[in-house]
């Protein structure tokens, strides 16, 4: 996630099924991505992606303590009886023959604009905005 971008994206592919899905959202929101993996022993495994406001799955305490981490805070206070509202965008797509990686994501004008590192664009109509 470039810090210096106001919406940040993740996204995985399966390459072999042509299938894409990911996330957009506001960097101020959710400044932190953690990738986790889980293998059981017995030929199970899961991956997953988190945005957060955290960097790592941790203690309270130790979250606050670690804070700044790389110029970034590392929590967010809510006052009692305070609301917080963020959002997100999810998509998910087939993309064509040829797609290698994910270099970017854009939401512009109504469209989600994703551009593959083969140079190849995908535009999908985003039906809601951040």
């Amino acid at each position: 996630m470039d810090p210096k971008r106001k919406l940040a994206f993740v996204t995985a592919l399966h390459l072999s099924k042509h299938l894409l899905f990911g996330y957009v959202f506001r960097q101020q929101d959710y400044p932190w991505l953690m990738s986790w993996m889980n293998y059981t022993g017995d030929n199970r495994s899961a991956r997953g992606m988190e945005f957060s406001t955290q960097p790592f799955d941790v203690s309270h305490q130790e979250t606050v303590a670690m804070s700044p981490m790389f110029g970034t805070a590392t929590f967010r206070w809510l006052p009692a009886k305070a609301k917080l509202q963020t959002r997100f965008l999810f998509f998910y797509a087939r993309v064509p023959e040829g797609f290698t990686g994910i270099d970017d994501v854009m939401l512009e004008g109504g469209k989600l604009t994703i551009l593959d590192r083969s140079g190849v664009r995908l535009v999908l109509p985003a039906t809601r905005g951040l």
